[in-house]
């Protein structure tokens, strides 16, 4: 039992760090707390530091300062967790659409992205006007009373934000479908593949994860 201990150890180890991807409303702050507790590591939403930094809101920096200036936190925030190990990583939906971030993220740790189908994140977004608010991107929404109204014109939002950043989405390593699966659901999916032999095998490696749909309707 000591001996498959420490391999299992020196297996989290070899990994670094474990960072997801994917798009806003995907579940990535909520699943990756959940998987760093079962794997005993360390968890950092990258948000969450910048909110920390800047006494601000997400919602309340993009309004007054902007998402150039956003953007640039992003990328001095990530360069800074260069001496990170044995953490889960939860980036924002953005950072991920920035060659600059993606070759510090390559540095870090194992990417995966989460995927979650456009409807599916929509559903989840439209349902609750306060936690649209939150998303600087899609707060403007927030207001329309009409509950089918606001799902529309939120998954035509959605579309038009992934479709410019889809050409990014293939450079995660792996990615694990959580569209219709619960956070906990998704965290032992995580956390188990980590625990085999072949480190990472229950990822399925694609050259070409699946994309959101383009589709309006």
């Amino acid at each position: 039992m000591a001996g498959t201990s420490n391999s299992t150890s020196n297996r989290l180890r070899s990994i670094n760090n474990i960072i997801l991807c994917g798009h806003s409303g995907c579940g990535k702050t909520t699943l990756g707390r959940i998987a760093a507790h079962l794997l005993g590591f360390g968890f950092v939403d990258l948000d969450q530091l910048i909110e920390a930094q800047e006494q601000q809101s997400i919602r309340q920096i993009f309004a007054e300062k902007g998402e150039e200036y956003f953007r640039s936190l992003e990328s001095s925030l990530l360069q800074q967790l260069h001496l990170l190990s044995n953490h889960v990583i939860s980036i924002g939906g953005g950072t991920f659409g920035s060659r600059k971030n993606l070759e510090i993220l390559s540095s870090l740790g194992v990417m995966v992205w989460l995927h979650c189908e456009t409807s599916e994140i929509a559903r989840r977004l439209a349902q609750d006007p306060k936690e649209l608010a939150k998303r600087p991107l899609l707060a403007d929404l927030a207001i329309l009373s009409n509950k089918a109204e606001r799902l529309e014109q939120v998954k035509a939002r959605l579309v038009d934000l992934y479709e410019g950043r889809s050409k990014f989405v293939e450079q995660a390593k792996f990615y694990l479908n959580v569209s219709f699966t619960s956070p906990d659901e998704g965290a032992r999916s995580i956390n188990g593949l980590l625990r085999k032999k072949s480190s990472l095998k229950l990822l399925k490696k694609v050259s070409k994860p699946p994309l959101p749909s383009s589709s309006r309707g």
